[in-house]
């Protein structure tokens, strides 16, 4: 059994008895915890006698006997404190006490100057292996598609009898009712003539699934300290066996490489804004809230971006590129709490107000229009309370989170606060008459809790108006 030295373990470990000089049993429920999170039994304890190549050998103190391992683990850090130096050569390992040479070993591990030396050193050590086995590794080669859409593949495709499925995709632009586009839909679809319901198709489409579902999960995992596992989709769909045979046509808009259209109708000037609006937006919804206004305020010039529009995006990327980190997840206290905040019209060029709240770090749009700042606060409120009875019927099915007591929602208007707790609307306006019905409903049913907060301590502040970057690292930090 090999020898692997570790320099992350603890203790020198052991999986074969013959290889102790001396032996003592250990005591019960002794383990030790690997790196995998796992747990193994110690049996026992003692010396272990390393023959190396050179001849010498090496005395292990110490080690413990487990008998479950795959591999011999010597660590490191312990042979550097009895007065050994290791170091790690081309191909092997190099131990000395006092400038003597000790020993030698063989070792899997290439030390690379720069990423662009992983594909030398992975064709090297493939040569390596098929050597050594007397085998050959088979590689996997694709035509990036072109391998479908062939002569032969329709060939095969008459000779068994089957008919392949034409797919398309279908591009479509959700409109909000203000007329500005609040998000491209993209989906794979079959054609409908070749299918047989029950037979080919069950669901007309799959779920999708939200970011703040899984900012919800995940921030539930850190309170419970909870372990995640990430399942890589290629690995365990693209590549899984089916139990049926499906063929598909290439579809419609498939580009062959080296022949892509040079002219699709849109300017380079908006293609490239709305793509790189598409990357930071993605970055927002993740990690990053401070951004959340600013890229806001950038979306809405998707259909006519100026020079304006690009330094602004340039300021932005600097201020990524200098701010890298600024969101902290806290584990205690584990409270839900929601802020909400309006920013009322403040620009000529625009007619509808700007809400924002915490829970998904949503800078937005009213779509409707305010007449007055109270009419946008209370817009927000209503909106981060639908989002309040959503997380709420979310956490409800989950067995660790057993609260039912309301989820308080902050607002730094007191004047929508007392409309929302009066029972009577007075009002003329029918759109906020629904959103006041809503409300009142929310916290009748024992969903929510109305909260005053100053306006210097609402989380929300920066998702509506452009703050100092003290004020937004701070509140950024506090959604943890």
């Amino acid at each position: 059994m090999d020898w692997i030295l570790d320099t992350g373990a603890s203790k020198h470990l052991c999986a074969n008895k013959d290889l102790f000089q001396e032996f003592h049993e250990a005591s019960e429920g002794e383990r030790v915890f690997m790196g995998n999170s796992a747990t193994a039994r110690v049996m026992g304890k003692r010396k272990v006698l390393l023959k190396l190549t050179s001849g010498k050998t090496l005395g292990l103190l110490d080690v413990l006997y487990v008998p479950s391992l795959l591999r011999n683990l010597i660590f490191g850090s312990l042979l550097n404190k009895v007065g050994l130096k290791i170091v790690l050569e081309a191909d092997k390992v190099v131990i000395t006490r006092n400038g003597d040479f000790i020993g030698k070993g063989y070792t899997k591990i290439y030390l690379l100057r720069s990423k662009d030396e992983a594909s030398e050193m992975f064709f090297k050590y493939k040569a390596e292996v098929e050597n050594q086995l007397d085998k050959k590794i088979k590689g996997l080669r694709s035509g990036r598609g072109g391998e479908y859409d062939t002569n032969f593949l329709k060939e095969f495709y008459e000779n068994n009898g089957s008919k392949p499925i034409k797919c398309k995709w279908i591009f479509k632009k959700k409109i909000k009712p203000d007329g500005f586009i609040d998000k491209f839909k993209a989906r794979l679809v079959v054609v409908g003539y070749t299918q047989k319901k029950g037979i080919d198709n069950f669901d007309m489409y799959s779920p999708v699934t939200k970011i703040s579902t899984i900012r919800a999960f995940v921030a539930l995992s850190a309170i419970n300290d909870l372990m995640i596992h990430q399942m890589d989709v290629k690995t365990a769909f693209l590549n899984g066996d089916l139990e049926e045979k499906i063929y598909m046509e290439q579809p419609e808009e498939f580009v062959v490489p080296g022949l892509e259209s040079k002219d699709n109708g849109n300017s380079m000037s908006q293609a490239e804004y709305a793509k790189i609006i598409g990357s930071v937006m993605f970055l927002m919804n993740y990690t990053r809230p401070d951004i959340a206004y600013a890229v806001s305020r950038l979306s809405r010039y998707t259909h006519n971006p100026n020079k304006e529009h690009w330094d602004a995006f340039r300021r932005l990327l600097k201020y990524l590129k200098v701010q890298l980190t600024c969101l902290y997840f806290n584990k205690y206290p584990g409270v839900l709490e929601e802020f909400c905040d309006a920013n009322w019209v403040t620009d000529n060029d625009e007619v509808s107000s700007t809400s924002g709240y915490v829970f998904s770090w949503t800078s937005a749009k009213q779509t409707c229009i305010s007449r007055s700042t109270i009419e946008s606060e209370f817009i927000a409120l209503e909106l981060a309370g639908q989002e309040i009875e959503w997380l709420r019927n979310l956490v409800g099915d989950i067995p660790l989170w057993g609260s039912s007591v309301p989820i308080s929602l902050h607002c730094d208007s007191q004047t929508a606060i007392g409309i929302a707790k009066n029972y009577t609307y007075n009002g003329k306006r029918r759109h906020i008459r629904l959103r006041h019905g809503v409300v009142k409903e929310l916290l009748k049913n024992g969903i929510i809790s109305l909260d005053y907060v100053r306006s210097k301590r609402n989380l929300a502040d920066p998702l509506t108006k452009g703050l100092t970057r003290r004020i937004i690292l701070e509140t950024s930090r506090a959604m943890g």
